[in-house]
């Protein structure tokens, strides 16, 4: 009963998709916020932490944009700090720039650390579709959930992703890495960093630019945390002779 339920669930979704318009490009701004923020400013004021809550000061809500076009797209950040200023939420969220192909199930994530460009190389994510809803703007959007391996100086975590996609605009896209859904993602929540649609533009005249990114030293996901160790530990141990 419950795998009918489901296959009807899925039916139910393709016919949605089917009826939705025809997308073949659009431009979607979203806007980030770190519910981290408030727990992290109660504490830092309660400890009376200074480099915490001058990193604070310098917090303003980020802009994120996505540009797709048939098979492809590309993610990045609108908007820049002024004077090169720290900004917690965007540490937290990440750097880089993502560009997808779908058609070939690349997701490469472009990325500048410890003096270098790199281009990793990042796995399609697979998801599990539920039948709970809700309403962002105008559209009507479905929860989906996937898991997303990380891997720090304090050993490897699971982190619980959840998106909100509409079936309603019928391209699978979204966020950073995540796309794969049958519909975009209007919503997602990975860590505590929460990504919300605030402007969709869809088949407009714009013409859109969509490049591969070919600059940089192209490793796997796991040759990068390999990297990412190697370096931190040489990080840690000179400042242990010094």
């Amino acid at each position: 009963m419950k795998f009918l339920k489901i296959t009807f669930f899925f039916i139910f979704l393709s016919s949605l998709a089917a009826n939705s318009q025809t997308i073949s490009k659009g431009e979607v701004i979203y806007k980030v916020n770190n519910q981290s923020l408030n727990i992290i400013k109660n504490d830092s004021v309660k400890k009376n932490i200074p480099k915490i809550k001058n990193l604070l000061k310098n917090e303003k809500k980020l802009e994120y944009i996505l540009v797709f076009d048939k098979n492809l797209s590309f993610f990045s950040k609108k908007n820049r700090l002024e004077n090169n200023k720290m900004n917690l939420t965007e540490i937290m969220a990440g750097k880089g720039s993502y560009y997808t192909d779908t058609s070939k199930e690349s997701i490469l994530l472009r990325k500048e650390a410890y003096g270098e460009n790199f281009i990793v190389s990042l796995p399609t994510k697979k998801w599990q579709v539920t039948q709970i809803s809700k309403k962002i703007g105008n559209y009507l959007c479905y929860k989906a959930i996937t898991r997303k391996e990380i891997e720090g100086r304090w050993g490897k975590k699971i982190l619980e992703i959840t998106a909100w996609f509409t079936p309603e605009i019928s391209v699978n896209f979204g966020p950073k890495e995540y796309n794969n859904l049958p519909g975009l993602i209007l919503e997602l929540n990975e860590n505590g960093i929460v990504y919300t649609a605030s402007k969709i533009t869809l088949n407009s005249k714009k013409r859109l630019k969509i490049s591969k990114p070919s600059s940089g030293k192209k490793v796997s996901i796991d040759e990068y945390n390999k990297i990412s160790k190697e370096m931190y530990y040489k990080f840690k141990k000179s400042r242990k002779k010094n």
